[in-house]
């Protein structure tokens, strides 16, 4: 019985051992992003419709033509004798606006602008899509390399007590070093666990992103590319290509172009049309049939409905441009705050890397000092503190410096789907 609980137990350790694990590279992963994340296909869908709306607008200015084929069979009944009669049709009618208060122009124009506002609102998606991205990629990095930093971690807490053990036995260290030292290895395992808990919760994360299945086991093996901050950036121009930027000013012409559909509403409109067909008591009917006519429709009341339209549409274009010079001001600021932060996170990296290279020559001559008895508990434990801070510190520092690059795309709305 002994034995097969063993072989059992081997056989799942074999098992898990084996499991799959779905490496990733960066350009793989921007495949899967593009094939299937939801939001980028609804996004484009989305502005693929609007654009869609063009010709429908664009059909204004083109005729109607409609065809029919009618029948009819007529009962009459005189002075008792009934009389039955059938009749056929068949015509075509063409129908052609020549003038209508110059609505189809106001239309069509206004239907160009919402293009252009749905093309900005596809690139202001794409740009929150890539940051979301960017963010779940890098933080699975940052997960993956806590993990092997808190792994790390542990086995020098468990070198530091066992050195301060052996120098407790020896009468060379006190009963509270040796229990401080027990301490941040248990303090160390609690890190190693939360690593190995949050490093699941960023698979879930990029897996929900990518579209894959979030059971599955994702490792990445590359890092995401950076670039460094461009030196005196042109806020005022930057500004003026960014999804917010663009969707104000369209929207200040599609309300203009709104006006004008408004106040054709006042103007006669001007309409031709003609007619061919035959008819006969035969099918099929021979006896040709021709009209010609036009049509001057002259507005005079509609209940004040026209008039609370062009009002409605001329406070509303009003509103669009004082948005769209709030827009412009918020838009320069908010290039500004994020180039500043990026700047900064990679001048931050630079100081990390810095320190952390410096305390590990330094932990490394400590520990030597300590163990010769050079240095003191205190002052030994210190830079191991500080080390194993930098450390951490270094890791997040490398993300925020991705993250802020990141955000400082969104904000000019750039990003990973351009």
């Amino acid at each position: 019985m002994r034995n097969l609980i063993v072989s059992f137990l081997l056989f799942q350790s074999q098992v898990f051992a084996a499991a799959p694990v779905n490496t990733l590279t960066w350009k793989q992963s921007l495949e899967l992003l593009k094939e299937n994340n939801f939001a980028y296909k609804s996004a484009l869908l989305n502005y693929q419709a609007t654009e869609s709306l063009e010709g429908v607008a664009f059909g204004g200015y083109l005729p109607s033509v409609t065809g029919a084929v009618g029948y009819n069979k007529t009962s009459t009944t005189l002075d008792g004798a009934t009389d039955n009669s059938s009749f056929y049709s068949a015509s075509l009618t063409l129908s052609q606006n020549l003038f209508a208060g110059l609505k189809d122009y106001y239309k069509t124009t206004q239907a160009s602008a919402n293009t252009r506002i749905a093309q900005a609102t596809f690139q202001d998606a794409k740009a929150q899509i890539s940051y979301n991205f960017v963010n779940a990629y890098q933080s699975l990095l940052s997960a993956q390399e806590n993990l092997k930093l808190s792994e790390s971690t542990v086995k020098r807490r468990q070198d530091d007590l066992r050195l301060v053990e052996l120098r407790f036995e020896s009468g060379r260290e006190n009963k509270g070093s040796a229990l401080l030292s027990e301490a941040y290895l248990a303090q160390a395992r609690l890190e190693n666990l939360q690593a190995r808990h949050a490093l699941e919760l960023a698979k879930t994360a990029l897996a929900q992103v990518l579209g894959l299945d979030v059971q599955e086991s994702t490792q990445l093996v590359d890092s995401v590319p950076a670039t460094e901050p461009i030196v005196n950036p042109q806020f005022e121009t930057l500004a003026i290509e960014t999804p917010q930027y663009k969707q104000s000013y369209y929207a200040v012409d599609a309300n203009i172009a709104a006006v004008g559909v408004a106040r054709s509403a006042f103007f006669p409109s001007l309409d031709v049309t003609g007619s061919v067909g035959r008819n006969s008591p035969d099918f099929f009917p021979k006896n040709d049939r021709w009209s010609v006519g036009a049509t001057i429709t002259i507005p005079l009341f509609s209940g004040g409905r026209d008039h609370a339209t062009l009002k409605n549409s001329v406070y509303t274009r009003d509103s669009a441009v004082a948005q769209k010079s709030s827009v412009d001001q918020q838009q320069i600021s908010g290039l500004q705050a994020a180039y500043q932060k990026y700047s900064e996170a990679v001048e931050k990296l630079k100081v990390d890397e810095s320190f952390q290279r410096a305390l590990l020559m330094q932990a490394e001559i400590a520990r030597t000092q300590y163990n010769n008895g050079l240095m003191s508990f205190t002052e030994w434990d210190k830079i191991e503190a500080d080390l194993i801070a930098r450390q951490k510190a270094y890791v997040q520092s490398k993300k925020d410096r991705i993250l802020s690059e990141a955000a400082w795309n969104q904000a000019r709305g750039a990003g990973v789907l351009e």
